[in-house]
């Protein structure tokens, strides 16, 4: 089998991210941390050693994401590409043409997460599509095939297309930018890059490969916590750089980071990723999967179930967030808790992009954007989301979004 030239990466990285909102207000969804990994890096790091480069497209808070990552990746060149009117990722894909340096090319999506398994497929030159199975694929891009081939990605279809999901993983060749000027606008209002692998599919040959663990979705806040327990999932043994007390118990794998310490009293049980420069304890419990960034603080009788927490995050007094998403340096007042169970046991829906959404869970908490401070005694519904910099007076009850 012939061995190919490694590819260009072609990260598409520039929209908004707005059913991420409000956490992608202050923060570029590609630069969202999954797990103690940024999502981009996630896929750099299971990119680097197959390809030549990585050409990004950036766009909203394109600077935070050029200050991060600079010139190099582990020895990778980066070049940065801005789209400036965020009109669709094929008008995306389309600006690197004069940029990139190889005749091969593997696009994916800047804010999904995908193996390295993946990455390594492209060595073997042939055009192809990545899908995994899905039986609703109302909420993604349905895949048709013909024996193996790609006849057409259908975008959100309202109707029953298929069961196999477009996952934005594509490798293909450089020949894909001569379809760019042939796209027209879609009945979203973008030029899809779905219309143009369509295109370019009538042409050559695209194989569908299905791989159903090969990568992980995050369009949704509630995919955050599916990711982080997803990859937690792989963890095989725990590592402490930090400080374990006498009289903490852990039942489950941990990454303790440097300067961190668990106080007595505390138990975790489960897994969990725990920043540098953290406080956790005295007397407080960890159930399920966390991930905390760093600088947080989770004291006397607070409790953290199935939950992302940010960088300066601090539970101090007998709180309790479960099934939730918080972001940096938010504070709970003593006594603030987020339900995340409904009296009736119904699905939680939430509001996004100012559409009702069932986030198919029926224990679901809240998304807290930045610098919130939550007064003393604050009860947050499920399914509310926070916007970043407000704050709650002591008692308060927040039933309805708070943007």
């Amino acid at each position: 089998m012939e061995i190919m030239d490694k590819p260009s990466l072609i990260i598409l990285a520039a929209g908004k991210g707005t059913r991420l909102q409000p956490l992608t207000n202050t923060t570029p969804k590609p630069l969202i941390k999954i797990a103690g990994k940024l999502i981009l890096e996630w896929n750099m790091e299971n990119a680097y050693r197959y390809i030549s480069e990585i050409v990004m497209v950036v766009g909203h808070l394109e600077s935070l994401i050029r200050d991060y990552f600079g010139k190099s990746y582990k020895g990778v060149p980066i070049k940065y590409v801005t789209q400036k009117k965020l009109n669709g990722n094929a008008v995306a894909l389309g600006l690197v043409k004069d940029v990139i340096g190889g005749s091969r090319l593997v696009i994916i999506n800047g804010d999904d997460i995908y193996s390295k398994e993946l990455f390594q497929k492209s060595f073997l030159g042939k055009d192809f599509l990545i899908c995994r199975r899905q039986e609703d694929c109302s909420s993604v891009g349905a895949v048709k095939s013909n024996n193996g081939r790609l006849t057409e990605i259908v975008e959100k279809p309202k109707k029953f297309i298929s069961n196999l999901a477009n996952t934005g993983f594509y490798f293909v060749g450089s020949k894909i930018f001569q379809y760019c000027p042939k796209i027209k606008l879609s009945k979203r209002g973008e030029f899809e890059v779905t219309d143009l692998i369509n295109l370019y599919a009538k042409d050559r040959f695209i194989k569908i490969i299905r791989n159903d663990m090969g990568s992980i979705p995050i369009s949704y806040p509630w995919q955050i916590l599916e990711a982080t327990q997803k990859l937690f999932s792989g963890m095989k043994k725990s590592l402490i750089l930090g400080k374990v007390e006498k009289g903490v118990t852990i039942k489950g794998k941990i990454f303790l980071g440097k300067g961190s310490i668990i106080k007595s009293g505390a138990y975790l049980e489960g897994n969990f990723y725990i920043g540098e420069n953290c406080v956790i304890g005295p007397n407080c419990y960890l159930k399920g999967f966390a991930a905390l960034g760093n600088n947080c603080f989770v004291g006397n009788g607070s409790e953290v179930v199935r939950s992302s927490l940010g960088n300066d995050v601090s539970l101090r007094h007998q709180s309790y967030v479960g099934d939730s998403i918080i972001g940096n340096t938010t504070n709970f007042g003593a006594g603030s808790k987020v339900a995340n169970l409904r009296h009736d046991f119904k699905n939680i829906k939430m509001m996004i992009n100012n559409e009702l959404t069932d986030t198919g869970r029926n224990k679901f908490g809240a998304v807290i954007g930045d610098g919130v401070k939550l007064g003393i005694n604050t009860s947050v519904y499920p399914g509310v989301k926070i916007g970043s910099f407000k704050t709650t007076l002591p008692n308060e009850i927040v039933k309805k979004d708070l943007v």
